[in-house]
């Protein structure tokens, strides 16, 4: 990294008031359409719809309160896109949680930030194929009397084909 890349000053990347920030980045505009946007966002969804598979322990646990649990975690959820909403409004820019942590919080936690992701991102698929495999598995059983089927055969087989579709775009 040049010695001119380095910030050393925290007044350096904090947000200005009516200063606009314009990313410095090789990625040519226009290079990720609505497509490919709308894909990476759904993809990282999947944990986040992984809660309505849980409703049966939700309301294990909260009874008749389960509705309230529900429109709580909406509000929370709602507050938490209002704000990210606005992060991109102010920093437009493929980095997404790296940009954004980057840019308030300084570059070495945005580089943390990214390391984590990267990290993060790839293990979703696993538990997420583990868990539909789990369902299928006993819906087979249950209404197609299928006894082969086993819920890890759907990782195996699934896995592979993520991380093939990933690596062609």
């Amino acid at each position: 990294m040049a010695d001119e890349d380095v910030q050393t000053s925290s007044d350096s990347f904090v947000e200005t008031p009516g200063a606009v920030w314009v990313a410095k980045t090789d990625l040519k505009p226009g290079a990720v359409g609505p497509t490919g946007a709308v894909m990476q966002n759904v993809t990282h969804i999947a944990p986040a719809i992984a809660a309505f598979f849980f409703t049966q322990t939700i309301v294990g646990f909260a009874g008749g309160h389960a509705p309230l649990a529900y429109l709580l975690g909406f509000f929370v959820v709602l507050a938490l896109g209002m704000c990210l909403v606005q992060l991109a409004k102010k920093f437009p820019s493929a980095g997404g949680y790296y940009t954004y942590v980057s840019r308030t919080l300084g570059p070495r936690l945005g580089f943390l930030t990214g390391w984590l992701y990267v990290l993060y991102s790839p293990i979703v698929a696993g538990p997420a194929l583990a868990f539909l495999g789990l369902i299928f598995e006993g819906e087979f059983k249950a209404n197609y009397q299928v006894t082969w089927f086993h819920w890890w055969m759907l990782v195996i087989v699934g896995l592979p084909l993520i991380a093939l579709a990933g690596y062609y775009g």
